[in-house]
């Protein structure tokens, strides 16, 4: 629970947005844009829970390019290994 919970942060910060978790047995919360948690409940603890969050526009670097990163380095990794070996 306490991971899934720091998790959220992350996709929170990630995605520059706010975040509300509920789980019906972990941490339930809420998390802001900047991955500060507002509020949250304990471990088994039936709560309620209330908060105002933002509700932002635009998008992030993420948002937009989406998971480009990953077969960027895929590509970019290999070349510069084989450019470089020949130049010795």
């Amino acid at each position: 629970p306490h991971q899934s919970m720091a998790m959220a942060v992350f996709r929170a910060v990630e995605n520059k947005r706010a975040l509300v978790r509920a789980a019906n047995t972990g941490i339930s919360g809420f998390v802001d844009p900047v991955g500060r948690i507002v509020e949250r409940s304990g471990l088994f603890v039936e709560a309620a829970l209330v908060s105002r969050m933002p509700l932002l526009d635009g998008q992030t670097v993420f948002n937009r390019q989406g998971h480009l990163f990953g077969p960027a380095c895929a590509i970019l990794i290999p070349l510069f290994l084989l450019l470089g070996g020949r130049r010795r």
